[in-house]
C-alpha cells in the first residue's frame, strides 16, 4: 500500500507542477518549484506586508495551493503551507513570537488530493496526533527539505514554521489537538521558543565534504533566556550511510555523497537540520615537466618526469600515468625517456586527466667520436692498495667528454685485477697489468700499473674506546703514557688495530684479530678487540698479525677508585723496535695521589728502580736503557 501510495504521490506531485507551469503562462502563477524556494507555514496569521517587512525583502511572494494550481497569498493563514520564491527560514524570532491558543473551533478544511498544511503551535507536534480525528482520510504525506521531496509517516512529527504536502482521500476537516495525555503523547517539561539547531563546523554558509566533521549545537529558548542543551538532548540522522554518528552529542562524520536529516529531541522539543554532503574533489591543476637533460647525442635518452600540483597545494610524481606528445621529428618518448633518435630539435608536453604541462624542448646533435683516452691517479701500487682510472671521449666539434662509466674495461690477464663502473681498480695479484677501454667501437691507448707486494713492519692500537686516562708527566719526553688507560672493573673497553707498512703507510686493520695478555685472571679481549675486566689489577695487551707484535697497551683495572699508587714504564718518543746494537730509552715512573687533592703526584724512578727482562737472551737493561742482542 505505502509503495503505491508512494508512487500515486509522485505522479500526482508531477501532474501539480505541470498544472502550474501551465498557470504560469496564463495568470502570472509561479513556474515549478526552483531550487531555493522554501515550503513554511506560521502558527499565527501574518500579513505579507509584515514578512516582508520582517524578512527584509521586498521581493518575497508567498503562494498557496488551490487543489488546481497556485494562487499568489497576501497573507499566511495559521495551519495552512506556502511556498516562498525566497530559501529564507521562519522562526519566532521572525513572526508569531508569542503562540496564542487555537480559537475555538479551529479546523484546516482540506479538498480531496494534495493540500499544503503547516504546524499551528510553536511545538512539534506528530502527523499522528495531528490527524487523530481523520486518520482514516490521510494519505501519503511529503515534506520539502533539501530541495527534495521527503516521504514521511504518521510517526514523524510536523515542526514548527515548516510546510506539508498531504494528500486526502476525501475532503476532511483538519482538527489539532492540544497538548493532553488524554489525546497522544505525553505534554512538555520545558516549551523552547524557538528550539533550534546551530552548525559550528563547517561554519554555516559552507558546504559539507565528504571526510568533514559536523559538529551541531542544540540551543533552547526559554522566557527569552538561551540554553546550549547539546549534552541533553537527543540526536538522530535519517540517513547514516551519509551522516555518521560519533560518540560526542551533536557530533558527526560526512562519510559520503548525499542528503541527511538530523533530528535532535529535548523534552519532546524537537528540531530539524537538512544537511547535504559533497563528493570531496581535489582536482589536479598544473603539471611540471623536467628531464635530467635537454641536450643530447644521436640515440641518448633522457629520463622526464611529470609531477602533479593539486588543488589543496600536494604534490605528486605522475610520471608513470603521463601522455607525452611530441612535436619534432628528432626524437620520441619511449618508456618515460625522450630517446634522441635524430639530429635537429624537439618539444615535449606531458598529459594527465585533462591537464597539460608546460613545453620542454629537446635539441638532438650529431657527433662523431675521435678518440678515447684513459689515465689513473697512480700506476704504481703496493697489494690491496686501489687507485682510479678515468676515461674521457674526445668527439668531432672539438667536445670532450667524460665516458668511465659508459666503457667497457679490458684487463691482462684478466684475473690479475677487476675494475668497477666507477673506474676503481682492484689489484688481486702481484705484476703487471695492463688496461684499456672501448666505446662505440673504438679502442682506448693501454696503460700499464705495477702491483707490488706490501709488508706489514709493525702494529699499533688505532683506537682506544671506553678507557679512562691516566695521570701523566708534564715532560714532553715521556709520551707514550698517554696510550695507557684505566678500567673501572666491569665496564667494556675497545681497542682497534693499525698497521705500518714498509713503505711508510699507516691504516686501520679490520678485525678479526689476535691478541696477547701479561695477565688473564685480570681481563679478558675478545677477537673484535672488546674488553672485559675480571678483577681489579694491571694487565698488558698487545696485538700481533703475521709474526708482527704491537706495543705493549698497559690498563689498570680498579674497584671504584683508581689506584692512590701505580708505577709505570714510559717509553720516549723512539719506537720500541730496536735493532741488534742499538739501544731505547725506558722511563720508570711512579704514581702516588697527593693527600691534598685527587691529582696525582709523579717521581721518576728510572734509576733507583729495580729492572727485569722476561726475555734475558733478547737483550739487557741497566737504569732504563734497553740495547737490543738478538731477535726476539
Amino acid at each position: 500500500m505505502v509503495g503505491k501510495l508512494q508512487q500515486a504521490c509522485i505522479l500526482a506531485f508531477a501532474f501539480v507542477f505541470a498544472l502550474c507551469c501551465e498557470a504560469y503562462a496564463q495568470t502570472g502563477s509561479p513556474p515549478g518549484v526552483e531550487k531555493g524556494w522554501n515550503l513554511v507555514s506560521s502558527p499565527c496569521d501574518v500579513s505579507l506586508d509584515e514578512l516582508r517587512q520582517k524578512l527584509g525583502n521586498d521581493d518575497i511572494l508567498v503562494f498557496a495551493w488551490d487543489g488546481q494550481g497556485y494562487v499568489q497569498a497576501d497573507a499566511m493563514e495559521r495551519g495552512r503551507g506556502y511556498f516562498l520564491n525566497d530559501n529564507a527560514i521562519l522562526n519566532s524570532s521572525i513572526v508569531c513570537k508569542n503562540e496564542t491558543p487555537l480559537p475555538e473551533g479551529f479546523a484546516v478544511q482540506l479538498h480531496e488530493g494534495w493540500n499544503l498544511i503547516g504546524n499551528p503551535f510553536h511545538r512539534s507536534i506528530t502527523f499522528k496526533k495531528a490527524f487523530w480525528e481523520a486518520a482514516d482520510l490521510m494519505g501519503a504525506i511529503y515534506a520539502w527539505q533539501g530541495n527534495r521531496l521527503r516521504l514521511l509517516d504518521s510517526s514523524d512529527h510536523m515542526i514548527p514554521f515548516r510546510g506539508y504536502w498531504v494528500h486526502a482521500q476525501a475532503p476532511a476537516s483538519l482538527s489539532f489537538a492540544e497538548f493532553n495525555p488524554d489525546i497522544g503523547p505525553g505534554g512538555y517539561d520545558v516549551n523552547c521558543n524557538p528550539f533550534v539547531i546551530n552548525r559550528l563546523m563547517p561554519a554555516n554558509g559552507a558546504g559539507v565534504t565528504e571526510g568533514d566533521t559536523v559538529i551541531l549545537r542544540a540551543v533552547c529558548t526559554e522566557a527569552g533566556q538561551e540554553t546550549d542543551v547539546t549534552a541533553a538532548a537527543q540526536w538522530s540522522v535519517d540517513n547514516e550511510s551519509v551522516l555518521v554518528p560519533r560518540d560526542a552529542p551533536g557530533e558527526f562524520g560526512a562519510a559520503v555523497q548525499g542528503d541527511a536529516v538530523v533530528m535532535v529531541n529535548y523534552l519532546n522539543n524537537l528540531a530539524y537540520l537538512d544537511l547535504t554532503v559533497m563528493k570531496y574533489t581535489n582536482p589536479l591543476v598544473s603539471l611540471s615537466l623536467t628531464a635530467d637533460k635537454t641536450a643530447l647525442n644521436l640515440n641518448e635518452t633522457a629520463a622526464l618526469k611529470v609531477i602533479g600540483t593539486y588543488k589543496d597545494g600536494t604534490t605528486k610524481d605522475l610520471s608513470s600515468l603521463a601522455q607525452f606528445t611530441v612535436a619534432g621529428g628528432a626524437g620520441e618518448v619511449q618508456d618515460g625517456a625522450f630517446a634522441a633518435l635524430s639530429e635537429g630539435s624537439a618539444s615535449v608536453t606531458a598529459a594527465v586527466d585533462g591537464v597539460t604541462s608546460n613545453p620542454l624542448g629537446f635539441t638532438v646533435r650529431s657527433l662523431i667520436l675521435k678518440t678515447l683516452q684513459i689515465e689513473a691517479a697512480s700506476d704504481v701500487l703496493e697489494i690491496h692498495e686501489t687507485t682510479v682510472v678515468l676515461a674521457k671521449a674526445t668527439y668531432s666539434d672539438g667536445s670532450v667528454k667524460p665516458v668511465t662509466a659508459d666503457v667497457t674495461w679490458q684487463l691482462n690477464p684478466t684475473d690479475a685485477a677487476s675494475i668497477e663502473k666507477s673506474g676503481r681498480f682492484n689489484p688481486l695479484k702481484l705484476g703487471t697489468v695492463n688496461v684499456s677501454a672501448s666505446l662505440d667501437g673504438m679502442r682506448s691507448n693501454t696503460l700499464s700499473i705495477n702491483v707490488t707486494p706490501k709488508t706489514l713492519r709493525w702494529l699499533m692500537p688505532y683506537g682506544i674506546y671506553g678507557l679512562e686516562p691516566l695521570p701523566c708527566p708534564t715532560d714532553p719526553r715521556y709520551t707514550w703514557c698517554y696510550s695507557h688507560g684505566a678500567l673501572r672493573h666491569g665496564v667494556e673497553g675497545k681497542i682497534v688495530v693499525g698497521g705500518e707498512f714498509d713503505n711508510g703507510s699507516t691504516r686501520y686493520l679490520p678485525p678479526p684479530y689476535k691478541f696477547e695478555l701479561s695477565d688473564t685472571t685480570v681481563l679478558n679481549i675478545t677477537s673484535d678487540g672488546v674488553i672485559t675486566t675480571l678483577k681489579p689489577g694491571v694487565c698488558g695487551i698487545r696485538a700481533y698479525m703475521d709474526g708482527v707484535y704491537s706495543e705493549w697497551l698497559w690498563l689498570i683495572v680498579y674497584e671504584q677508585d683508581k689506584p692512590a699508587k701505580h708505577l709505570l714504564l714510559e717509553f720516549s718518543n723512539e719506537e720500541t723496535i730496536v735493532e741488534k746494537g742499538h739501544s731505547i730509552n725506558i722511563g720508570a715512573t711512579y704514581y702516588e695521589k697527593s693527600r691534598f687533592s685527587n691529582s696525582f703526584i709523579s717521581h721518576n724512578v728510572t734509576n733507583s728502580a729495580k729492572w727485569t727482562l722476561g726475555n734475558g737472551a733478547a737483550g739487557t737493561i741497566s737504569e732504563g736503557v734497553f740495547t737490543g742482542a738478538a731477535a726476539g
